[in-house]
């Protein structure tokens, strides 16, 4: 008998994924950072209502960003001394970085359109 990986139609609430950040660093360089947030799942109608409101510009990605983060794993964001629990200020804190909130909701949306997988192939 062949076992396969069944596809379960009720999920989790979340799921974690790498976001990608690059700042830049002195010497007109860049740096990349990796941190893993925690991220709400959404419906089908729910992802093809952001898509319609990323279109339109109906919302900012700060605005969606605080709709689809729900956490991070503890360890993965740090205020530059100390490990950063997540908290809604956390999260502010974190889109006061310039270009985070950008790379948070494309590693969303490359989550959601398989582009990572794509990219491994």
């Amino acid at each position: 008998m062949h076992l396969r990986n069944m596809f379960k139609i009720k999920q989790t609430n979340s799921f974690i994924w790498p976001v990608k950040l690059v700042t830049p660093v002195s010497g007109g360089k860049h740096t990349t950072s990796t941190f893993d947030i925690e991220f709400k799942r959404l419906s089908q109608s729910e992802v093809t209502k952001l898509a319609e409101d990323i279109q339109s510009d109906e919302r900012t990605a700060h605005q969606i960003v605080r709709d689809i983060v729900v956490g991070w794993p503890d360890g993965s964001i740090s205020d530059g001394d100390d490990d950063l629990p997540f908290s809604s200020s956390a999260l502010e804190q974190l889109l006061e970085v310039p270009m985070a909130a950008g790379a948070i909701l494309t590693a969303f949306l490359d989550a959601y359109n398989g582009q990572a997988a794509k990219r491994k192939n």
